[in-house]
């Protein structure tokens, strides 16, 4: 299961998030966050352009946030 991880890396640094929380409002209480993680490149949505705010988070995922905001932090 973990080759289907992909690690970023500070070349996807100011990515556009906003397109991808179509399905979140800006209302939503962790929106601004959202919207600063995805922008750092730590965070992103699903291929097919949710974001998916109220979903569960995998362990996937989670691991791959932890990778981002290191890569975020230290690189």
């Amino acid at each position: 299961p973990y080759d289907s991880i992909e690690i970023t890396g500070k070349e996807e640094e100011n990515t556009n998030i906003e397109e991808t929380l179509k399905d979140m409002s800006s209302e939503h209480w962790a929106y601004e966050a959202v919207k600063t993680l995805g922008n750092a490149g730590v965070i992103n949505g699903f291929e097919d352009g949710t974001f998916r705010p109220e979903d569960a988070v995998t362990r996937e995922q989670f691991i791959k946030m932890l990778v981002g905001a290191f890569n975020a932090i230290f690189l």
